[in-house]
């Protein structure tokens, strides 16, 4: 039943519901002219106001959603002398993420309002106003949606089967570590995602999503295989905070930087994809571990030079963690990517870095250990080779500084004292001193003194004092040997 309110401002001629009919399907797509008839004829119209002035036909109106949950305010302005869309609007996401400030992407809600004039004008209700202004109130819709949303629930979670989507990946490195992504998808045939906020809101709400006449994607009767999955992820997450009044280059690309270069790699580690780098397309492999190339620490007269012969492996992550590489990417750990950075920065423009003698100690025992995490060969020259100190020794100097009981520590390499290079064992030298830690010594200006109590020292002195030759030599003064002695025979 339909309650019609109009105003008849003047009486003329016939105006034809095929133009309007003609415009609507020019300007509105399959797939959304499918659904807005079902819109249309199940009931989901709930109000339609008519305007038509001076050739101008304008139809405002409201569209319930699918299951009664929210209305779209949906309206289309049609010039009838020239048979085009002047505008018109949808606070629906479909129609604001497709329009533009040019061009109305008609929607279904759109279609639905649009078909429902149409078929007044075809019934004659309003067919013989030229100029005329009512409101179509439509009572029956609550009682037709709600007839549908039972049939609609069960066919939801009928068991159905599912096609996989077939997902295809471009990547360009556009910038200093950014990444710019473009996506096909389909199943016999490929499509271009123009729209990745479309694509995610479809993933999310389980909406239709038309590429083709013959490909509709839909999560519900769609799936990407679990690699694949990995990057839809991403497109979702990424096209969830696209603006609405983003560009169409935002809309269809996925931009990434920072941490996301390595995410987008990770997830691309076991398929195929395309990258452009510098203008060369590469179909490159993804590899998790260390760089292949030679690092040389070369001795040149009284300078220590280190360099890399040939191409230097190129960072495209800010972290300096994923490495580009002869066509291929490589993916360093975190700490790895940090120094390699560094090491690219230096290297790329200096060619290669000269140290004194005095610095090759630091060197060999700070910078080279990184580097051999980093690629697979570190050549040492043999000058330097066979000029490295021998093993650590550590020795405990135990003395008695009046009431207090302190310890001196001494880290001595084999060779050191002849102007050998020393490579520092840095673990071994934590633990020594770990331990004095451990029983009861405290830092003060370069020594530690003892800070526990008298049973603790009793301890130390009586026991613990020996564990100390596991890891060094230990020396006592005169004065703390009586101290021990008095101790230990009370």
């Amino acid at each position: 039943m339909y309650i019609i309110r109009f105003r008849i401002k003047k009486i003329g001629e016939k105006m034809d519901f095929k133009i309007v009919n003609d415009v609507l399907v020019k300007n509105a797509d399959k797939s959304r002219l499918n659904r807005g008839t079902y819109y249309y004829k199940d009931g989901y119209v709930e109000e339609v106001k008519y305007t038509n002035e001076e050739k101008t036909l304008s139809i405002e109106g409201h569209v319930g959603s699918e299951y009664q949950n929210r209305v779209y305010n949906s309206s289309i302005v049609i010039d009838l002398e020239n048979k085009k869309v002047i505008s018109g609007k949808c606070d629906c996401q479909d129609c604001m993420s497709r329009s533009t400030s040019s061009h109305l992407a008609i929607c279904k809600h759109i279609v639905a309002i649009t078909l429902y004039v149409i078929n007044l004008l075809k019934s004659d209700v309003i067919s013989s106003l030229k100029q005329t202004t009512f409101v179509v109130k439509n009572k029956n819709s609550a009682k037709r949606s709600k007839n549908f949303i039972n049939k609609d629930l069960l066919n939801y979670f009928k068991s159905k089967p599912k096609e996989e989507v077939s997902l295809d990946i471009k990547l360009d490195l556009i910038g200093p570590n950014t990444i710019s992504a473009d996506f096909k998808i389909g199943i016999d045939k490929m499509y271009v995602l123009k729209n990745l906020r479309d694509f995610a809101y479809a993933r999310a709400n389980s909406n239709d999503l038309m590429y083709g006449i013959d490909f509709v994607y839909n999560p519900v009767n769609n799936y990407f295989s679990e690699e694949d999955e990995k990057i839809v992820d991403m497109i979702e997450e990424y096209g969830m905070g696209i603006s609405y009044i983003a560009p169409q280059r935002e809309l269809r690309y996925m931009t990434v930087g920072g941490p996301q270069v390595r995410r987008i790699m990770e997830a691309l580690q076991y398929r195929d994809f395309e990258f452009k780098f510098r203008n060369m397309y590469y179909n490159p492999r993804i590899i998790k571990g260390e760089l292949p190339i030679n690092i040389n620490l070369e001795m040149d007269d009284e300078q220590i030079l280190l360099n890399c012969k040939g191409m230097l492996p190129v960072p495209i992550s800010q972290k300096g963690d994923v490495i580009f590489y002869k066509g291929d990417i490589y993916l360093l750990s975190a700490e790895s990517g940090i120094y390699y950075n560094k090491l690219y920065k230096v290297l790329d423009e200096f060619k290669e870095i000269s140290f004194t003698k005095d610095e090759v100690s630091e060197v060999l025992t700070n910078v080279v250990p990184k580097i051999k995490n980093i690629c697979s060969n570190v050549f040492i020259d043999a000058k330097i080779e066979d000029n490295i100190s021998g093993e650590l020794q550590v020795k405990y100097y135990f003395d008695l500084e009046g009431s207090k009981i302190t310890c001196d520590v001494k880290f001595e390499y084999e060779g050191e004292n002849e102007g050998k290079f020393v490579i520092k064992e840095i673990a071994k030298e934590k633990e020594a001193i770990y331990r004095l830690y451990t029983y009861y010594f405290e830092e003060e200006k370069g020594k530690y003194i003892f800070k526990g109590n008298d049973y603790q020292l009793y301890d130390f002195l009586s026991t613990e004092i020996n564990r100390l030759k596991n890891i060094g030599e230990v020396y006592y003064s005169d004065k703390l040997k009586r101290k021990k002695y008095i101790i230990q025979h009370p």
